[in-house]
């Protein structure tokens, strides 16, 4: 049996364990709960891959390097900012927000 095969008959067991029974088809089960795992399962791991301040960083560059005639120089400009700081941690604030509040609602 593949592993998929055991995922789905594991989530089939659980919706049927639930007590819930469908009035039209009883070889049917509910797919919700795959698809609030897949989700949480997205969400994870864009958090950890999009929260820090290096992926910050990167997207700036490649932000500057599209929109910006000197992009090196705007950028160093950008970094001498007093507020430089609260920029990464807005960074990491919004895909906190992003992950965990907006895209499970």
């Amino acid at each position: 049996m593949s592993i998929t095969r055991k995922f789905l008959s594991l989530l089939e067991s659980i919706d049927q364990g639930s007590g819930k029974t469908l009035a039209t088809d009883n070889k049917r089960w509910d797919k919700r709960p795959a698809i609030v795992l897949m989700v949480v399962a997205l969400c994870l791991l864009m958090l950890h891959y999009l929260k820090f301040n290096t992926t910050f960083y990167a997207t700036l560059q490649i932000w500057f390097s599209q929109f910006s005639s000197n992009p090196a120089n705007d950028l160093l400009q950008l970094r001498r900012e007093t507020f430089f700081p609260l920029l990464s941690q807005a960074w990491w604030s919004f895909w906190h927000v992003i992950t965990f509040i907006c895209y499970p609602f």
